[in-house]
């Protein structure tokens, strides 16, 4: 101990320097009042029920753990729970149960059949636009049949090409088997030249012949073309 805290010690001892008073205790605060607001979390199962002459009441079942409409839970006018539900006496429809709404929280329940607020309401699913469902499903079958039309006028086209194609090749053949067959009927070795004013029956044949062969050269050679 230092000197200094022995000399305050000694002031004390003679009442020379009054003893600090200790603080007073700090008094509690004071929680705030209920806020439905504050009811409304990730975790929340929100059902609904109809009202005799008005909108529905919707009730976070996840505040207490018991289903229905019990004192003390927060109601509200939208599934959202950000519009907490008018003040008044309600009874839901078709039952005999009813409940009390004083600044957004139930604050009185009415239950003389004891059967509780009953089945909560169901959400009904949206109904389809039919028309323009089947409006896109045929948009969409006359684009798929546009497309089988395109490739099918090609693989028909392809198919035309290939096919005259294969004729233009077969007229070739038939020509060049003729040809070969003209060949071969004529003689290898030449005849006697006979006088200049003397034509034979197989002069004749012969240039007939050639004159053949020629016409068909020519028609293969346009065939090939």
């Amino acid at each position: 101990m230092s000197a200094l805290e022995k000399l305050n010690q000694i002031k004390v001892m003679l009442g020379i320097t009054p003893v600090a008073q200790a603080a007073p205790p700090i008094p509690p605060v004071d929680a705030p009042p209920s806020d439905p607001s504050a009811a409304t979390n990730d975790d929340a199962v929100v059902n609904s029920y109809a009202v005799d002459g008005g909108q529905p009441v919707f009730v976070n079942n996840a505040d207490d753990g018991i289903p229905g409409i019990a004192k003390g839970d927060a109601a509200w006018s939208d599934e959202a729970m950000t519009q907490p539900y008018p003040d008044g006496s309600y009874n839901v429809t078709g039952t005999n149960f009813g409940f009390t709404v004083a600044k957004g929280l139930v604050s009185e329940v009415s239950d003389p059949d004891q059967k509780g607020a009953g089945s909560p309401l169901v959400d009904e699913p949206e109904p389809q636009d039919m028309s323009k469902l089947f409006s896109e499903e045929f948009t969409a079958f006359k684009t798929e049949f546009s497309e089988v039309k395109e490739q099918f006028t090609a693989h028909k086209l392809a198919f035309a090409e290939a096919k005259a194609t294969i004729d233009k090749q077969q007229h070739a053949i038939t020509q060049l088997v003729g040809l070969v067959e003209q060949l071969a009927k004529t003689p290898v070795a030449e005849p006697l030249t006979p006088p200049q004013n003397f034509k034979s029956d197989k002069i004749e044949a012969r240039e007939s012949k050639i004159e053949r062969i020629s016409v068909s050269l020519k028609d293969l050679r346009e065939a090939k073309n």
